[in-house]
């Protein structure tokens, strides 16, 4: 085992059990549950940012605290106010705290709902406890600043020099004509740490996070990246390498990029050895197409980042990117449906937990808290994901209330137990396995219980409640809103094509001078970049390959789409007649035509210029037929 992370690990976890001591002497012992279940959802949320709009967020996680509070004392006084209240409560934290593309983080403050719900205070208490959960609120913030500040520069740095190391690499083995081998791994890793920073700038900037204006600048440097990234790649596959005649030039320009990463230059030094490379390829008569690809990406480029010279990030983000309000409510609107995933996830869990707690308080069934518990672990997504969980929890509820009935019968002190207790929420930090966490887990919650009480009663009770807990969120996930991630995910490829259609139909608009054609393409971009990202979170519980293909060749279409879209706003300012250019894409399309006619209906076009953007767009619609193919696939295997 790796020896810092025990280190951390054990660190970690002094420091939490020393927070939830002080807070218990602070707030008594009737809150000390607040203190754990405020941690949690510290620790959950150290994976995203909320740094970047401090004073917003701090009273935002306070104010839920206080509320999540308030609603647990409210629904403990009665069956109906516990019915109303808790459907409420867990729909707005199961929908705000899950997401379509990662982990869901809602976690601990649904833990802390329902043990604040099932360890009431007095009306005399409301107030000390929530002081504590004001406590908690701050605390949130306050890791946030501890472990994420300037989070978003150090992450930008570090993978940005990655993936330019990796490129580098590539280009001097292509360039040596050295042994290829490894050139593959180098691909496939750059484009991995480029598309992986690509996706998290851009989630901050859907958070209307105010980025500064050097993160913007790598940001477009590592778009850049990316598509050289793609274009070495494209010319190994087709054998284009020996008719590049860039590589010295490119050589020289990935340096000063390098200097520019490294603080060694400034943005103005970078901009004019853009334009150094851009005036090499004057020298260079014969101009293949991966050569032309080169020069298209790093014009935009040097468009980018002659955009930052103003400082100006407002302007950055309206020319750039779609974060205005009607697209946040539009976005909200779509997921308040049945197709929708994450709205079927907080209907389904705030449904089922809520009759689970009505039932509960209404027959006044004794630790029926656990029922709730396993109502609220076992409801997931994805009936997929669901049916897993549940079998795990069931295997690791039974192992740990053997190893409970063992332990907890040989050591009868309260101490003893309780150190057993800490020890077992100690070793919780090393189990990956859902199995073994729920072992913990039940150690944890029967240990707890234990104090004071017959271990067998306990044991049995908790046994059955988790058993009926579990069947009956299975069986809801069957026939509430079912959703399986196999079915969602084929609906969501042929929405992707659906909007890859409509992007070009867009871009058709664009090229001929439409109003309003360009925002309303950034729309349709964005809306498919998530969309994207949600298939392929959805895949790592598939694992299919042809899906993990479908989204390499949808970051090729995305790439291509960007450097049309400025190829083509290009030809507009340089009054390129609209007409012509969509005559051309018209003829071209034509499905009757065979490459060879294509080629020499390209070739024989004077302007380099136009012969790229025909070349982009056959691209693109040769992604689009593959895309439907691999559909086609995905929909006999998966």
């Amino acid at each position: 085992m790796d020896k810092k992370k025990i280190i951390s690990t054990t660190l970690m976890f002094l420091a939490i059990v020393a927070s939830i001591v002080l807070f218990k002497l602070a707030f008594g012992e009737e809150n000390s549950l607040v203190a754990v279940t405020g941690i949690t959802a510290a620790l959950s949320l150290l994976g995203m940012d909320y740094t970047i709009n401090p004073i917003q967020n701090t009273i935002y996680f306070v104010c839920l605290e206080v509320i999540i509070g308030l609603a647990a004392f409210l629904a403990s006084l009665n069956a109906i106010l516990g019915l109303v209240i808790t459907f409420i409560m867990v729909f707005y934290i199961l929908y705000t705290f899950t997401y379509d593309n990662k982990r869901p983080i809602y976690v601990g403050f649904t833990l802390g709902y329902f043990f604040m719900l099932y360890s009431p205070v007095t009306l005399e208490g409301l107030p000390l406890r929530l002081w504590g959960l004001v406590v908690c609120g701050l605390a949130i913030m306050v890791l946030q600043f501890l472990f994420n500040t300037n989070r978003i520069k150090k992450l930008v740095q570090g993978q940005i020099k990655a993936a330019l190391k990796m490129i580098q690499e590539e280009v001097a083995l292509i360039e040596t004509r050295d042994d290829t081998a490894g050139l593959a791994d180098l691909n496939h890793n750059a484009h991995k740490s480029l598309k992986s920073l690509i996706e998290t700038l851009y989630e901050y900037i859907d958070k209307d996070a105010k980025l500064p204006v050097p993160v913007f600048q790598k940001l477009f440097i590592a778009h850049f990246l990316d598509s050289l990234n793609i274009q070495i790649k494209e010319a190994v596959e087709n054998d284009y390498i020996k008719n590049i005649k860039s590589f010295k030039a490119l050589k020289i320009l990935l340096n000063h990029i390098e200097l520019f990463i490294n603080d060694k230059e400034n943005v103005d030094n970078l901009i004019t050895a853009l334009e150094n490379f851009l005036a090499a390829f004057e020298f260079i008569k014969s101009k293949g197409y991966v050569d032309l690809e080169l020069i298209t990406s790093a014009s935009i480029l040097k468009k980018d980042l002659i955009h930052t010279l103003a400082h100006d990030v407002s302007k950055l983000y309206s020319q750039y990117f779609v974060t205005n309000l009607v697209d946040r409510i539009r976005s909200i609107k779509n997921n308040m449906t049945k197709d929708s995933a994450r709205f079927t996830f907080a209907f389904r869990g705030a449904l089922i937990t809520s009759i689970g707690v009505f039932i509960v308080s209404l027959f006044n069934i004794e630790s029926g808290k656990w029922i709730i518990f396993s109502l609220h672990a076992i409801v997931q997504p994805y009936l997929d994901y669901s049916k897993k969980k549940g079998n795990q929890r069931l295997l690791g509820t039974v192992i740990g209330l053997v190893i409970f009935e063992i332990v907890f019968s040989t050591f009868t002190s309260t101490s003893i137990r309780m150190l057993l207790i800490l020890l077992v929420g100690y070793l919780s930090n090393y189990q990956t396995d859902y199995t073994g966490q729920v072992i913990c887990m039940t150690i944890s919650a029967l240990g707890a219980a234990s104090i004071g009480t017959n271990i067998r009663t306990v044991g049995a009770e908790r046994l059955i409640y988790v058993v009926v807990g579990t069947c009956v969120a299975l069986y809801a996930n069957k026939v509430i809103l079912p959703f399986k991630v196999s079915d969602a995910t084929k609906k969501d490829i042929g929405k992707s094509i659906g909007l890859n259609k409509k992007i070009i139909e867009m871009l058709y608009e664009k090229c001929i001078g439409t109003t309003g054609a360009s925002k309303e393409l950034n729309t349709l971009i964005n809306v498919n970049r998530f969309m994207n990202k949600k298939i392929e979170y959805n895949n790592q519980l598939i694992s299919s390959g042809d899906i993990n293909e479908y989204i390499y060749n949808q970051h090729i279409f995305m790439n291509d789409i960007r450097i049309l879209s400025n190829l083509f706003m290009e030809a507009t300012n340089k009054h390129y007649s609209q007409l012509e250019l969509l005559e051309d894409m018209n003829y071209l399309t034509d499905e009757k035509l065979s490459k060879d006619d294509i080629l020499k209906y390209i070739d024989e076009i004077d302007d380099t210029f136009i012969q790229i953007i025909l070349i982009n767009m056959l691209k693109l619609k040769k992604n689009i037929y593959g895309a439907m193919y691999l559909l086609e696939m995905i929909e006999q295997t998966v």
